[in-house]
């Protein structure tokens, strides 16, 4: 009788373990929230076209907090105002989220900005005839909003900035601080990616101002909102993670220790 033996299937060769592990694949780069892109604006005068931007370029990402500052009359709310789609470069791109904004019509801008970018300006800008409250879900009812969800999440960041006994008084019946920080949740309400401050502590007193900008770095930093902030305040400029200087209608990094 013969024994057969079934041997065993030769064993494939592998230096696998031996090789260098492959690298991981790099992550997608992250679109910036705002992205502009050689803009220039120029006003008309009796003694011709003032350039007020000559060449702006500049990109905020995802929760960064940039600020600008500029001499009296540099051009720093004309470029907030192009920045946020308020007004119109007269040359140059401007993106948000990665999509091309520039030359598009007003309808489209409105719908856009209404979700994209809070604004959060110096005057303010309540309607007079409305209530805090009311203030702030006119934002939410021009996003689309539900009332109620927007209505809910508006007395929280009411109370969160120390007005929620304060939800249905008018602007008249409110100090300019009370005001501010109404116009505050009115910028965050819609959840925007980007705040856009134009010299929101202009009008405030220097303790009102300091309480003012403290809640508007905590609110953006606990929302992970990128902030850019227009500021005539060398201190509030100072906090911000890139500071830039508007000089001559162009836009450039200032010089470290400088302010």
């Amino acid at each position: 009788m013969s024994l057969s033996r079934t041997d065993p299937k030769p064993m494939k060769t592998s230096f696998a373990h031996n090789a260098e592990p492959s690298p991981a694949a790099p992550s997608p780069p992250q679109i910036p929230v705002l992205s502009a892109v050689g803009l220039a604006k120029s006003f008309r005068t009796p003694r011709g076209m003032l350039p007020v931007i000559a060449d702006v370029t500049l990109s905020v990402g995802a929760g960064e907090f940039a600020s600008i500052r500029g001499g009296s009359g540099a051009g720093k709310t004309t470029l907030l105002q192009i920045l946020g789609g308020l007004d119109r470069p007269d040359a140059g791109e401007l993106y948000w989220g990665g999509e091309l904004v520039s030359g598009r019509g007003n309808a489209f801008l409105a719908v856009r900005r209404a979700t994209r970018i809070g604004f959060v300006f110096q005057a303010y800008h309540l309607v007079p005839e409305l209530s805090a409250l009311e203030n702030i879900l006119l934002a939410a009812r021009i996003a689309g909003r539900d009332t109620g969800s927007a209505k809910a999440e508006a007395l929280g960041l009411l109370d969160r900035v120390g007005l929620a006994e304060r939800a249905t008084h008018l602007p008249g019946q409110l100090s300019g601080g009370e005001c501010q920080r109404v116009a505050l949740v009115r910028a965050l309400i819609n959840r925007p990616p980007l705040i856009l401050a134009d010299e929101p502590t202009g009008n405030l007193d220097e303790r009102t101002g300091e309480e003012i900008m403290s809640l508007l770095l905590d609110l953006t930093r606990t929302a992970s909102v990128a902030l850019v902030l227009v500021t005539h305040n060398a201190d509030f400029a100072s906090r911000a993670g890139r500071r830039f200087i508007l000089r001559g209608g162009v836009l450039t990094l200032a010089d470290a220790g400088k302010g």
